[in-house]
C-alpha cells in the first residue's frame, strides 16, 4: 500500500521518529496557511479598497513558511511537489508585487495561472498516493485550487484586484487543509506500521520456537534412519 511516508526500508529500520517529525510539520504547515487565508479573507471582508500587493505579500509569506520542506522532509515522498507549490507561491506573491499593475499583462491572470499550476501538482500528489487514507480530500483540494486559479484567469465571475482578495484567501485555507490532511495520514499510517512492528516483536519468540522444534524434529528423524 502507498502511504505518506518516507521511502520504504526493512520494517525493522522504521525510524518512528521521522514520520513522527513530518506529521507534525505538515500539521504546522497547514494551521500557518490556514490562519494566513482566514486573516487575508477577513481583511478583503472589510476592507473597501482592493490591493494588490498585499495579496502579494500574503502569497510570498504562505510560500516562505512552505519553502523549508525540502530539509524537513529530505526523504519523503511528497516532498517534492510540496516544495514546488511553495516555489510558485513565492513567484506569484512577487509577480503582484513587482508589477501591481500589470504592464504586460493583469496579475489576476499571472496569479490565477500559478494557482491552477499548484492545483494541478496537488491532484498529481493524490493519484500518486491514491491508495492511501485520505487522498481523495488532497484530490478534491487540487481540484478546487485548479478552479480557482481558472476564474482568475477568466476574471469571471469577478474582474480586476477584487477577484484576487476574495479568491486567494480561499486558495491559502484549501492549501492549508491540504496539509492538515497530509499530516493526518502520515500519524495514522504511523500508528500502523508501530502496531504491526510491536505484534511482529511479540510473534517473534514464537516462530523461533517454532523453528526450532522444526530442526529438532527433523534430527530426530535423521538419527531413528
Amino acid at each position: 500500500m502507498h502511504s505518506f511516508l518516507v521511502r520504504q526500508r526493512p520494517r525493522r529500520h522504521i525510524d518512528f521518529g521521522d514520520t513522527a517529525r513530518i506529521a507534525t510539520w505538515l500539521t504546522t504547515v497547514g494551521g500557518l496557511s490556514l490562519a494566513l487565508g482566514l486573516a487575508g479573507g477577513a481583511t478583503a471582508l472589510w476592507s473597501s479598497t482592493a490591493g494588490v500587493i498585499p495579496i502579494g505579500l500574503l502569497l510570498v509569506a504562505a510560500g516562505v513558511v512552505q519553502l523549508p520542506n525540502a530539509v524537513v522532509l529530505p526523504a519523503w515522498r511528497g516532498a517534492l511537489t510540496l516544495q514546488l507549490i511553495a516555489v510558485i507561491y513565492v513567484t506569484a506573491g512577487l509577480v503582484a508585487i513587482i508589477d501591481p499593475r500589470g504592464s504586460a499583462i493583469a496579475p489576476e491572470v499571472l496569479i490565477g495561472i500559478h494557482v491552477f499550476a499548484a492545483g494541478v501538482l496537488r491532484v498529481g500528489t493524490a493519484l500518486r498516493f491514491r491508495r492511501a487514507k485520505g487522498w481523495r480530500r488532497v484530490l478534491d483540494t487540487g481540484l478546487l485550487s485548479a478552479l480557482i486559479g481558472a476564474l482568475l484567469v477568466a476574471q469571471w465571475p469577478i474582474a480586476g484586484p477584487r477577484s484576487l482578495e476574495l479568491l486567494i484567501p480561499v486558495e491559502l485555507v484549501v492549501n492549508g487543509y491540504a496539509y492538515v490532511v497530509l499530516g493526518a495520514a502520515v500519524r495514522i499510517r504511523r500508528r500502523r506500521n508501530s502496531a504491526e512492528v510491536q505484534r511482529g516483536n511479540r510473534l517473534q519468540p514464537l516462530r523461533r520456537r517454532s523453528r526450532a522444534g522444526s530442526k529438532a524434529h527433523a534430527s530426530g528423524v535423521r538419527h531413528a534412519k
